[in-house]
């Protein structure tokens, strides 16, 4: 059982690299008599190929910023990575058994999470983030988003370009005064000026 002590000894004895300890980590992820497609939504290989070494080049220079420098780790979908968009609808996926759903962030726009066809794993999200708008009164945004993605579905637009919709459709009626209403020339003349 490989422990973080024993790997931070073999990086400092020399007896092994962060780059060999990343390849290994990554053969057991691929390996497909494992676990590794079932646990890990997403693998940054060249990220994690790079950083290792990174830390190698660090190592040798005598430079070790920390006790666990050089030691690979995955982090659970739970948290933001940055320039990624999180993946902690995952669990929303599977809780509700279901193929989309979508997740409203304020400021910071929306996040669209699917599933495979069978709803057994997750196959992507995607970031919408929030139009420039002032922002008067957010009373009926959640409402603006539930309808027209509602609407928008129901006429055949793909999730995706409904989320997109929706997401102009609440930057519209945030910048309203009270719970607000939009026209479709509104909508209209939002996506053409995002277009622009």
């Amino acid at each position: 059982m490989w422990t973080v002590e024993r790997l931070s000894r073999e990086l400092a004895e020399g007896r092994t690299t962060s780059r060999a300890l990343v390849e290994q980590a990554l053969a057991r992820i691929a390996d497909p008599a494992g676990e590794g497609a079932r646990a890990f939504l997403k693998v940054y290989a060249d990220a994690a190929r790079a950083e290792a070494e990174h830390s190698d080049r660090l190592r040798r220079s005598g430079v070790v910023r920390s006790p666990v420098e050089g030691l690979p780790v995955s982090v659970k979908d739970l948290y933001d990575v940055g320039g990624d968009v999180t993946r902690a609808g995952s669990k929303l996926l599977a809780f509700f058994n279901s193929r989309f759903v979508l997740v409203t962030r304020g400021k910071d726009g929306m996040t669209l999470f699917e599933a495979t066809r069978d709803n057994r794993r997750p196959s992507g999200s995607v970031h919408i983030p929030s139009l420039e708008r002032q922002v008067f009164d957010r009373t009926g945004a959640g409402d603006t988003v539930i309808s027209t993605l509602a609407l928008s579905s129901a006429a055949g637009a793909s999730m995706r370009e409904a989320a997109v919709l929706a997401n102009h459709a609440a930057g519209i009626v945030v910048g309203k005064l009270g719970t607000a209403t939009l026209t479709p020339r509104e909508l209209l003349q939002s996506l053409h000026a995002d277009r622009g």
